[in-house]
């Protein structure tokens, strides 16, 4: 029976790729081998070992780099979002200064932020900002 797995060098690469891909369990091939030849056995393991050694690392590798990659895109997507998210409430920030400074002066004086904040709608557009009225008045004291 060791002809039908050892007799020829085709017939030998091919047992050696069936045993590497689990096309075949090993166990088979290698008992041929170590009543052989404990020398040739060894070898035989030896390369199995070697050959699992070098898939595992491989696959290994590459999961690991796949996860490097998708961690530093979505790194890069987080500041993205966080840097679209502070012009955005920079632009509402533009917003409500033009709203409360209705003299157009460049300042907001105390008198025009309290006529603003008796109206309900600057009083939404301001929580939406995460403000709290209570705090701007603070400002003025």
């Amino acid at each position: 029976e060791i002809m039908y797995y050892w007799s020829t060098v085709l017939r030998s690469m091919n047992t050696l790729y069936m045993c590497s891909t689990s096309g075949e369990s090993w166990r088979y091939p290698s008992d041929h081998l170590y009543n052989f030849s404990g020398f040739v056995y060894v070898l035989f393991v030896v390369y199995i070992s070697f050959f699992s050694f070098v898939v595992v690392n491989s696959l290994t590798s590459i999961i690991i780099e796949a996860t490097m990659h998708h961690a530093t895109h979505e790194r890069s997507e987080v500041i993205a979002e966080e840097l679209k998210r502070k012009r955005s409430y920079i632009s509402q920030f533009e917003q409500l200064f033009k709203k409360l400074d209705d003299d157009h002066s460049g300042d907001i004086s105390l008198d025009e932020l309290e006529k603003h904040l008796n109206d309900e709608g600057m009083l939404a557009f301001m929580q939406s900002l995460d403000i709290d009225a209570s705090d701007i008045s603070q400002f003025f004291s």
